[in-house]
């Protein structure tokens, strides 16, 4: 049965090239990313992790959307330097597929993020393991017990990443903040401002709650006021 498709234009629309849409070289992955970047304005900031978090394909499917748009021509990609190191990414898309093809001319390394020196696969791995770090740590600050004041978000993701960095483990972590909890409810302090600041946690006191629950130092104000030290 033939099925036709009406569409109500309401504003907000993308225009791309039909060329690109009816290009058989490329996946609808790969279309889809194309039209994505299109409706983003000039000097738009690529974030890897922004693209993924808007689809559900996952890194390697959309690191393999970008490959097809560069290898058929509709993408180019160039790696900026500054003093020697990588800074950003610059991609620029073309209403027709570029006449230099990479597949048949072998790109220079100096301009390839994804190139097999040392230098960009270590700054890759970096980036990669940092993004990761950031992940679990947001995940991290659900298990930790809440406090009345609200705490920055950011102190505390830079000081999951240098414990990570430092050698802690994801599971380690996790246990302290999870047996720091427990201690919290079981003591009605959860919710209260003797509860450590997650960044002062994870600086200074996680390695204590990781394998027991020892009692934390109590203060107790002129006021009469207690809390954590």
């Amino acid at each position: 049965m033939t099925k036709t498709i009406k569409l109500h234009h309401e504003g907000n629309w993308t225009a791309v090239p039909n060329r690109l849409i009816e290009d058989s070289r490329l996946s609808w992955k790969a279309k889809g990313i194309y039209s994505y970047l299109a409706s983003r304005p000039d000097g738009w900031e690529v974030r890897e992790m922004d693209l993924e978090r808007r689809s559900n394909d996952g890194r390697t499917s959309l690191r393999a959307g970008i490959k097809e748009l560069e290898e058929t021509g509709w993408l180019t990609r160039k790696q900026e330097r500054e003093g020697g190191r990588f800074t950003h990414t610059s991609f620029t898309l073309h209403r027709s597929p570029s006449t230099v093809n990479p597949t048949t001319e072998k790109p220079s390394t100096e301009n390839d993020p994804y190139s097999n020196t040392e230098e960009s696969k270590t700054e890759t791995n970096n980036t990669e393991a940092r993004e990761g770090f950031v992940r679990e740590g947001l995940h991290w600050l659900t298990v930790y017990p809440e406090r009345s004041d609200a705490h920055h978000e950011g102190p505390s993701l830079k000081a999951y990443i240098a414990a990570r960095e430092a050698g802690a483990t994801e599971q380690q972590l996790l246990d302290a903040a999870s047996n720091y909890r427990h201690w919290a409810k079981k003591n009605d302090k959860n919710g209260t401002q003797y509860i450590y600041i997650p960044a002062n946690f994870l600086n200074t006191h996680w390695k204590e709650w990781v394998d027991r629950k020892p009692l934390p130092d109590v203060i107790v104000a002129a006021d009469g006021t207690r809390y954590l030290r």
